[in-house]
């Protein structure tokens, strides 16, 4: 009598999916890259070195392309780190490291240097972000949470780690108030519809183009608004001919330093009607020539028109009639004229 013992050829481990995965990136990804990172989650937990682009395709059942930028759509998340120095496409032959998302998200919070996580980690992972404790106990906030969250259901998306830092950077550097983040997120994903890797840098901008132009409560928006419809207007130009980004420049520079905004656009009517063809560069070069030797006040402007010196345009001299139009006579030149005329009338005559 013989014993033996029947192994069930059945896997019956875990494979850690995190939750922060599930949470901040898995709703942004579509079925083929979900698959190609659980699979290769998989392998790299059972140290499996010896599959290639081509089985991992065959076990899922999608191409050898799919599954090589599947892997690249991760690695530009900073998830897992593709050994460039083993990588042969050709060949359907590379290496994956697999960094996670939870690793991703403590070096970025706790600014970690352990070398070998360094060099795990995507040579295109965005700056580290210096360690902040003012930075540490915003983004732990309670409150900075919920907020959060609120802003990943009006977006219908999640926000990642990374993006939540840089936001909680921009909160604790530019000094702006939740009202004006979250009307940054609405104009990004909901007006302007972008949703891509690139939104939150769009969120960015805007916030620090508010903050160039000292805007930060929705009072301060309304109001810079006005005054670009208002300084269009007294230009007497089309919206459609100028940048956006050109006018906030322009009002960043100028607004502080115009007494007030009612004097701003007195200067651009002026400016328009001494122009034939007016522009936020020929108004800049008229707020340059009144700075430089008058106060950008009521009573600066009015002396710089007072003593400007009006230059009028040389009258063109007026053709000389045959005629002299007063008296209907013809005087001594146009007497010599015409007899000279009559002269060479009769020789012509005669000749015929």
């Amino acid at each position: 009598m013989t014993f033996k013992k029947t192994n069930l050829d059945v896997d019956l481990g875990e494979t850690n999916l995190e939750n922060l995965f599930i949470d901040s990136y898995m709703q942004s990804a579509n079925e083929i890259q979900l698959k190609v990172y659980i699979l290769g989650l998989y392998f790299s937990e059972k140290n499996y070195s010896y599959h290639d682009i081509y089985s991992i395709s065959e076990k899922l059942m999608i191409t050898p392309v799919e599954v090589v930028e599947a892997f690249k759509y991760w690695e530009d998340r900073g998830l897992v780190k593709i050994e460039h120095s083993t990588f042969d496409e050709l060949n359907r032959q590379f290496s994956v490291s697999y960094v996670g998302a939870k690793n991703l998200y403590l070096a970025s919070i706790l600014n970690i240097d352990d070398e070998s996580f360094v060099k795990s980690m995507p040579k295109t992972k965005p700056k580290p972000i210096p360690r902040d404790e003012k930075i540490l106990n915003i983004i732990r906030d309670e409150e900075i949470v919920r907020f959060f969250d609120e802003l990943e259901i009006m977006i219908s998306q999640p926000i990642s780690p990374n993006d939540r830092l840089k936001i909680a950077k921009l909160i604790s550097s530019q000094n702006m108030t939740h009202e004006m983040i979250r009307e940054a997120y609405y104009i990004t994903y909901i007006k302007k519809g972008i949703t891509d890797s690139g939104a939150v840098n769009y969120v960015e901008s805007i916030i620090r183009n508010w903050a160039s132009e000292s805007i930060y409560t929705k009072k301060d928006l309304i109001d810079s608004s006005n005054i670009k419809r208002e300084l269009i207007k007294s230009l007497g130009i089309s919206s459609n001919h100028i940048k956006t980004e050109a006018l906030s420049s322009f009002l960043a520079m100028w607004r502080g330093r115009v007494e007030s905004d009612s004097l701003l656009l007195n200067i651009a009517n002026y400016s328009a009607r001494k122009s034939n063809s007016p522009s936020i560069s020929r108004l800049e070069n008229l707020l340059n020539d009144i700075s430089r030797n008058y106060p950008l006040t009521v009573d600066g402007f009015n002396s710089y028109i007072n003593n400007a010196k009006i230059y009028k345009p040389k009258q063109q001299a007026k053709p000389a009639h045959m005629f002299n139009k007063e008296f209907q006579t013809p005087n001594q030149d146009e007497t010599e004229f015409l007899l000279e005329r009559a002269k060479i009338m009769a020789r012509r005559k005669n000749e015929q």
